[in-house]
């Protein structure tokens, strides 16, 4: 059976007697991970925007490289192939 996933902790549904970590507002420790959790949303967006943003460029420089070696792997054939032909 599929386990639920819990709500994201929010700085309404903490229950944590002091929300804020230090001087951090946005900042709560979740009771059972004692985990720190950032509850400001437009950070967290922010930070996921980028990370999409990274592995997006990641897979567009993995498949140009494919590219290249795709094409490298043919000039050397045509390569191979002119050689072979001006011999015979």
């Amino acid at each position: 059976m599929l386990k639920k996933k819990k709500p994201l902790l929010t700085r309404k549904n903490a229950k944590v007697t002091n929300a804020s970590v230090g001087a951090h507002k946005d900042l709560v420790r979740d009771p059972n991970s004692h985990a720190i959790i950032n509850t400001n949303k437009k950070a967290y967006q922010e930070a996921m925007d980028a990370h999409r943003l990274a592995k997006s460029k990641d897979e567009r420089i993995q498949k140009l490289e494919d590219n290249v070696s795709d094409m490298d792997n043919k000039l050397s054939k045509i390569h191979d192939m002119l050689i072979a032909l001006t011999n015979n």
